[in-house]
């Protein structure tokens, strides 16, 4: 258990508020202060925006290539900005805005920003901005990783599924080419993501032209109209092989015992 950080009852109690907190929306200062992170949760859409800086790599003609990245902690909406590093806080300022613009036109408002103790995060212009916009910023302790596990994952997920199978199949000699390939893929984790983060709205009204086809209308699935296994045919014929043996293997035992028993028995 002090591997694990609850090798005392102060642990254990902050963890214990932290589950509390994650499962009922109540939060107690033993929850700010437990071993999981105060940044895991939020309450709404907007209150926590995890922030964070990646290098993807120097790539020849393009120079270093870094991203910003911003994740919403309640939906998992994420926002990228592909751009040429190293990054400071004027970059972060501007990206900060966009993200801010893009989330209030899906109607999510931004209350807090939570971000590690970078460079680009604790300039003046970052955080001067950040207090003129009237949102809260929240930093991770040093050496913390995982305090920003959001953003840290997003952006494991990033490199593992956009930027190296990327990489393998072409070429980028533009900052264009790579801000068009993060986009397309954005637009896929967004909306059609095997964890939907948009579920949290609310679904659209279904289309008036479209009408749900009747329940006698409806065929049930048949040998006929559903897709069959290439191996069923080979399977039943094993089957019927094999029950024609057991069959005839049966009749002569009993031709056998008829020709061995006395006549009149």
């Amino acid at each position: 258990m002090n591997r694990s950080g609850l090798g005392r009852r102060r642990q254990r109690v902050a963890a214990l508020a932290q589950l509390t907190a994650a499962t009922t929306g109540l939060v107690t200062q033993d929850a700010l202060e437990g071993p999981f992170g105060f940044c895991h949760f939020a309450a709404r859409p907007g209150d926590l925006l995890a922030l964070d800086s990646f290098f993807i790599g120097k790539l020849k003609g393009v120079g270093p290539v870094w991203q910003l990245t911003a994740v919403d902690t309640a939906t998992r909406w994420a926002v990228c900005e592909v751009f040429i590093g190293p990054s400071n806080a004027e970059i972060a300022t501007r990206f900060v805005d966009r993200t801010i613009r893009k989330l209030r036109r899906l109607g999510v408002n931004v209350t807090g920003v939570l971000s590690d103790n970078g460079p680009e995060f604790v300039g003046k212009a970052f955080t001067a901005h950040l207090a003129e916009l009237g949102v809260a910023h929240h930093r991770t302790p040093p050496r913390s990783p995982n305090h920003n596990a959001v953003c840290e994952r997003f952006q494991g997920t990033a490199l593992q599924e956009c930027w190296r199978p990327a990489f393998h199949r072409r070429r980028f000699d533009r900052l264009t080419q790579l801000r068009a390939e993060i986009d397309s893929w954005l637009v896929t984790y967004n909306t059609a993501g095997p964890t939907n983060p948009t579920s949290w709205r609310p679904n659209p009204p279904p289309s008036p032209r479209h009408t749900p086809p009747q329940a006698s209308s409806m065929t049930p699935p048949t040998p006929s109209n559903c897709h069959l296994n290439p191996w069923a045919g080979r399977a039943k014929g094993a089957a019927s092989r094999f029950d024609d043996q057991v069959a005839l293997r049966v009749g002569e035992g009993e031709r056998e015992r008829a020709a061995l028993e006395p006549a009149g028995s």
